[in-house]
């Protein structure tokens, strides 16, 4: 089963986050989280208390970009991303797991395509 990268980058919007991240805990996700946080320390250290909480269920990677431009951070989950297939999501975006899976599994299977929906 091919996983697919959720790359998330915030600022200063954890309330948001942290309900994504509880709804990709509640459907059972697979698909690891890769968050680009550029957030002050309040919203980081809420942030970090929540995927803390969540670890076991949830496989988060998480960056602290402070100064980081939204396209810079945007590079920076991408580079970091270890999935063959990536996709980015608002802060405030729910995404469904099995349409991730549904995509990476055509793009595994379609060499002429390059994305999906």
């Amino acid at each position: 089963m091919q996983k697919v990268g959720i790359l998330i980058i915030t600022l200063n919007r954890s309330e948001f986050l942290i309900r994504q991240l509880k709804y990709y805990n509640k459907v059972k996700s697979i698909h690891p989280i890769y968050i680009g946080d550029s957030s002050n320390n309040y919203h980081k250290n809420k942030l970090l208390n929540e995927i803390k909480s969540l670890k076991d269920n949830l496989n988060i990677k998480y960056f602290f970009l402070p100064n980081y431009t939204d396209r810079e951070a945007h590079f920076f989950l991408a580079k970091n991303c270890k999935e063959k297939y990536c996709t980015y999501a608002g802060d405030d975006d729910f995404l469904i797991p099995s349409s991730l899976t549904e995509s990476a599994n055509f793009l595994s299977n379609n060499d002429e395509f390059r994305t999906a929906l």
